[in-house]
């Protein structure tokens, strides 16, 4: 078997190229999430119907990075039999063929799409000026783990119709665990939730140092303004330090790819698993012939 550094060389120019049509779709997908929201949200006041819309956009962004995540979910099960003959092969380690695809995922996928549409939101839908890094952040982190979660449930499942809903429906499930949904004190179901510290904090970044007149519809008394602490409280929104909150999304992103890892490393190749036919020595040993110029015929021919 190769370096190690030979194989993650090769593994990831060849996941830059499987995934850069998969990068063109989702920037174009981010920009058109990013003005539909920012176009939906636009403006937000600083009433009480700004502290809904503020909420309400948060949890939409959840659902847009969630959904965007199982692209990769899609692209990793086209992918799931090359890799099984290849590692049957000898060609690479799984902690390599891992590790290529989440950097790849990451610095492709993870980051400029959600810092795009997260520019766009912020200029049309008028957040919380200066604060901008903290926003792209937990934009960038959700989309991470929400990537990680699929490759690990990929990994488990990755040739069975039932990988795609109940991806759909666990995201669905995290989303509605993770913001301000529950009752206050579900802090036990809340932790459940991949998204709980993203949504902690963009609420708090967003929340925090603002102040929103009450004003609820039908009620003609005039009354006092809220701070946006005092409404995270009543929400059961944590304001944790961000470094936290950014520990929390990447040990939930570390622990789903040491499961992708653990699963796809138990499941070894057998002779009888290789697609090539006449054993796995006798296999590797072709595939392992130059392929260069004129073809050269091999006993397992």
């Amino acid at each position: 078997m190769p370096p190690v550094w030979v194989q993650l060389k090769q593994l990831l120019i060849r996941e830059l190229q499987i995934s850069r049509s998969l990068a063109a779709y989702t920037y174009f997908e981010a920009t058109i999430a990013g003005v539909l929201l920012g176009a939906t949200y636009f403006h937000m006041s600083l009433r009480l119907a700004g502290v809904i819309s503020r909420l309400g956009l948060i949890f939409a962004v959840h659902c847009t990075l969630g959904m965007q995540a199982l692209q990769g979910l899609l692209a990793w099960r086209d992918g799931y039999t090359s890799y099984r003959r290849e590692r049957a092969a000898g060609y690479y380690y799984t902690g390599s063929f891992v590790i290529a695809k989440v950097v790849v995922d990451a610095v492709l996928l993870r980051v400029g799409p959600p810092a795009l549409m997260c520019a766009i939101i912020y200029l049309l839908a008028s957040m919380h000026p200066g604060r901008e890094a903290v926003c792209c952040l937990g934009f960038c982190l959700a989309s991470f783990v929400a990537s990680t979660f699929c490759l690990a449930l990929g990994a488990t499942a990755p040739r069975s119709g039932v990988v795609l809903p109940l991806a759909v429906l666990l995201i669905l499930i995290f989303l509605l665990f993770g913001g301000p949904l529950l009752a206050s004190g579900e802090d036990v179901l809340r932790n459940v939730s991949i998204f709980r510290a993203s949504f902690n904090m963009l609420a708090a970044n967003e929340l925090r140092g603002l102040d929103f007149l009450f004003d609820p519809e039908g009620v003609s008394v005039t009354l006092d303004s809220r701070s946006g602490e005092d409404w995270m409280v009543d929400l059961g929104i944590q304001d944790n330090p961000v470094a936290e909150e950014v520990g929390w999304l990447l040990g939930w992103s570390f622990f789903y790819i040491l499961l992708a890892w653990a699963v796809l490393a138990s499941r070894s190749v057998t002779c009888s698993e290789c697609a090539l036919p006449r054993g796995c020595g006798r296999a590797s040993a072709t595939i392992e012939q130059p392929q260069i110029g004129r073809r050269r015929s091999t006993a397992s021919e």
